[in-house]
């Protein structure tokens, strides 16, 4: 059964109507690919059109199989770069949890963060932001709670700061990079088996620096970068390339600042290992 698009606009909280103007133009297909269709629950017939229009899902209530069949359809479109199809699907997933589940849970936030990539994928860029900057949102909320949730966030943050760039919005782009070296050196404080996720963090966070002309800013990012590296790799063969990265980079930091003497142990060093 089919619902016409105001069924589903109606369904929005008044103040997310125009936030989420994307998902209001949303056109439900006629059927659901294969793997979605085997997620159904059996019983009585709930086509997407059904699910979108159904009351609002009661505290607690699961998440239906369909929707989540929707979600893994997306997920397996996006595995093949069918970017369109996995568009159409997440749409339809994060059009149900808009209207009928707004509880902030990893699902939900997880489902706009895909909504964003999807969106950018196809060009959308703009349209990309506000479900991304959503998922940030959430995400940032339930990692006060649950320290188990800032793998995703660090995720979402990358997703974010991506789509700024494509916009031009480098100040904000970087902003993102930045808040991605809080979140993996809140990680590593605890976990010294995510150190070497903080390195490449830093080490990305000075090619930015350095990208703005923020050039000792950089020098300083990359030097702790290269110091973990060094650290790792003394029991961690796996993390000699983020090493060679490394160096390479603080080498040329040196040298834009004019520090060739200093650039020339950094540059040494890589070659070395290399």
């Amino acid at each position: 059964m089919m619902v016409k698009k105001t069924r589903v606009v109606a369904a929005f909280p008044a103040a997310c109507r125009l936030r989420w103007l994307l998902i209001s133009a949303l056109v439900l297909p006629p059927a659901l690919p294969a793997v979605a269709m085997q997620a159904a629950v059996n019983g009585p017939e709930r086509s997407p059109g059904v699910l979108l229009a159904q009351a609002p899902a009661a505290p607690g209530q699961a998440i239906p199989a369909e929707v989540q069949g929707w979600a893994a359809a997306a997920e397996a479109a996006a595995a093949e770069f069918d970017w369109a199809t996995a568009l159409r699907l997440q749409k339809q997933v994060v059009a149900w949890l808009q209207a009928n589940f707004t509880t902030p849970d990893g699902f939900r936030a997880l489902a706009l963060s895909r909504l964003g990539i999807f969106l950018s994928r196809e060009g959308l860029r703009q349209e990309a932001l506000a479900p991304s900057e959503e998922a940030v949102k959430l995400f940032r909320e339930l990692a006060k709670t649950n320290p188990a949730v800032l793998p995703d966030l660090a995720r979402s943050l990358g997703n974010l700061g991506n789509h700024y760039r494509n916009l031009g919005r480098r100040q904000e782009s970087l902003a993102t990079v930045e808040e991605v070296v809080k979140v993996h050196r809140e990680q590593a404080k605890d976990n010294p088996a995510k150190l070497p996720i903080l390195a490449r963090s830093l080490n990305n966070l000075g090619k930015w620096y350095n990208s703005y002309g923020r050039r000792q800013d950089a020098l300083a990012a990359t030097e702790e970068a290269v110091m973990i590296n060094r650290e790792q790799a003394k029991a961690n063969p796996a993390v000699l390339p983020d090493l060679v990265d490394s160096l390479e980079n603080l080498g040329l930091w040196y040298s834009n600042l004019g520090r060739r003497q200093e650039a020339l142990a950094p540059t040494e060093e890589e070659v070395r290992i290399r």
